[in-house]
């Protein structure tokens, strides 16, 4: 089994909890926000047409997803033990953020989670990944960015525990939804069914950031 297919269900499975706050945080020596740059100054590239420093960089990007992953997914399996779903939302709200700067850090990039249905505003897309968003692209896509710039997104979709904070509001366990609605009023995360696109993960790195 590859993987890249246990990310996809890992990933997958963060659906279940409320999403957290702004996943992303400048490194350390590096100087990319999200929105620093023009949409227009960035443009999707194939894998096949990359350079070696462009290789490096997707990479490094797939290195920092699967300890981002690894990290939550662990957090949240012990709190879903121990509380279930409402406590699991607490990890995600605040521990989600903690452990993508972190990641960040270490690796010298910028990692977070969007959606087209947000949970929470502030996890808004990067600009280079609007349009995909708003076309609900349900491939990897890469992009190329001013000053050798690379922004990776790769699709979440919904599986069956997801449905548990994300299926129909009107089903929903009234304590768990009582603590969404008291965490995120906004709420739009709602009325997925099974394998329809929850969301993406992102990623963004400068060739001039080297990891720690």
């Amino acid at each position: 089994m590859s993987r890249w297919f246990y990310i996809t269900v890992a990933v997958s499975l963060l659906c279940m909890v409320g999403c957290g706050g702004y996943e992303a945080k400048e490194p350390s020596g590096g100087e990319a926000t999200v929105g620093s740059a023009e949409p227009a100054q960035w443009a999707p590239i194939e894998v096949q047409a990359m350079n070696a420093a462009q290789m490096e960089q997707m990479d490094r990007c797939n290195i920092a997803r699967d300890e981002y992953v690894d990290a939550l997914m662990t957090e949240l399996s012990v709190a879903l033990g121990n509380g279930g779903p409402t406590e699991a939302i607490q990890v995600c709200s605040i521990r989600a953020p903690e452990i993508a700067a972190d990641v960040s850090n270490r690796h010298a990039l910028m990692i977070g989670r969007t959606s087209h249905k947000l949970r929470n505003p502030v996890n808004q897309a990067p600009e280079w990944a609007q349009s995909h968003i708003r076309g609900r692209v349900e491939d990897v896509a890469h992009f190329l960015g001013p000053d050798g710039m690379l922004g990776v997104l790769m699709p979440v979709r919904v599986q069956e525990p997801c449905l548990t904070c994300h299926g129909q509001a009107d089903t929903m366990q009234s304590k768990l939804k009582a603590n969404l609605d008291a965490l995120y009023p906004n709420d739009q995360a709602t009325g997925f069914r099974e394998g329809d696109l929850r969301g993406w993960l992102w990623a963004e790195v400068s060739p001039s950031d080297s990891a720690s």
